[in-house]
């Protein structure tokens, strides 16, 4: 019922701490003090390196050569494929697309790069061909 506040030794009650106007916070405000708190404590976790850990570092070589090893793998996955070599000629094929109105049109194929000539004419184009999609 009684409101109790504690009295100080004079008597009197205590000052009242004031408060401070409370600032909007947004969320883009806490998260970048979060960031720069986490590099503050990254930065202060980093230690010098003992003996020990420089005695790995021959480890750590073969890990990274693996990783160049990788690389070079995934980079030839994902490498554009050479054109093929016709048979007759064993030289690099062209990359042409079919433009004849049919359920071919628009697909790719390799042929020959010589120019058209005599059947008989050995320096005429040969009949290589190679759909595109079936480069391997």
């Amino acid at each position: 019922m009684f409101n109790s506040i504690p009295l100080s030794e004079t008597g009197t009650n205590p000052p009242e701490k004031k408060r401070k106007p409370a600032k909007s916070q947004s969320l883009a405000n806490f998260l970048i003090k979060e960031k720069n708190e986490v590099k503050k404590e990254n930065e202060s976790q980093e230690e010098p390196l003992s003996q020990s850990q420089l005695s790995d570092s021959s480890q750590s070589d073969s890990v990274i050569g693996g990783e160049k090893s990788q690389s070079q793998e995934w980079s030839k996955l994902f490498s554009k494929k050479s054109a093929p070599k016709c048979l007759t000629h064993q030289e690099t094929c062209v990359l042409q697309t079919v433009k004849k109105v049919g359920k071919n049109k628009g697909k790719k194929f390799y042929s020959c790069a010589r120019p058209v000539g005599l059947a008989n004419d050995k320096q005429a184009r040969c009949s290589y061909f190679l759909w595109a999609d079936e480069v391997s």
